[in-house]
């Protein structure tokens, strides 16, 4: 993954971002990074921590999450770029090298349950329009 280059100052990363991105980056009381923190403190003690662990421990586990989708969407950003169009097999493409092997096959395995949700909800409009 490439590293985005950060402002001198705050240490952030550089606007050169697409809006909503920067934002939600540069926001960290925006709501959706509440709900971020909110989801890491569980997922922190599923993984050994505290069941209430530090707020700068969660604070620091927001930052590199965040870190890790920006940096993986603007990879997959310049992958579109030669492929023509931006779609999940470019995410793919980035976790399918050999050192990321469980993380590839644990994207298969959402992107499936995904499509099975999908389907099983298709199905279920179509009950209720009979």
């Amino acid at each position: 993954m490439t590293k985005r280059p950060r402002d001198a100052d705050s240490g952030s990363p550089r606007k050169s971002q697409p809006p909503s991105l920067a934002s939600f980056v540069d926001n960290p009381r925006s709501s959706e990074n509440r709900q971020l923190r909110a989801a890491l403190a569980p997922m922190m003690y599923g993984f050994g921590d505290d069941i209430n662990p530090d707020a700068a421990s969660v604070e620091l586990m927001r930052e590199l999450v965040v870190e890790y989708i920006a940096d993986l969407t603007e990879d997959a950003f310049n992958v579109a770029k030669i492929k023509g169009k931006l779609d999940a097999e470019c995410f793919k493409w980035l976790v399918r090298q050999p050192k990321d092997r469980r993380k590839f096959q644990r994207v298969e395995q959402l992107l499936k349950v995904k499509e099975e949700i999908n389907e099983a909800k298709d199905l279920q409009k179509h009950i209720k329009e009979r």
